[in-house]
């Protein structure tokens, strides 16, 4: 069975939830800005979801559906790397 969600975990009582129901995989939200994020900051994200037993299949890229010159990460889209 696949479950799916259109939200991220609020707390950790989701995620207890999630592992409560036989959830196995999911796709994580770290906490904070994208633009912040440091090697660092996601991997002690992906420990804090595998404490609750689960595995931390991927993070979507922070885009959104704005044309390449609004966007907030153009970069990523145009595979440049940031000045």
């Amino acid at each position: 069975m696949k479950l799916g969600t259109q939200l991220k975990a609020r707390n950790d009582d989701d995620y207890r939830v999630f592992a409560q129901l036989g959830v196995n995989n999911i796709c994580g939200y770290p906490p904070g800005d994208p633009q912040e994020w440091t090697p660092q900051v996601l991997k002690a994200y992906r420990e804090h979801v595998e404490s609750f037993g689960l595995k931390l299949d991927f993070i979507p890229l922070p885009l959104n559906s704005h044309e390449i010159s609004l966007a907030g990460n153009p970069n990523i889209m145009l595979g440049k790397s940031p000045d």
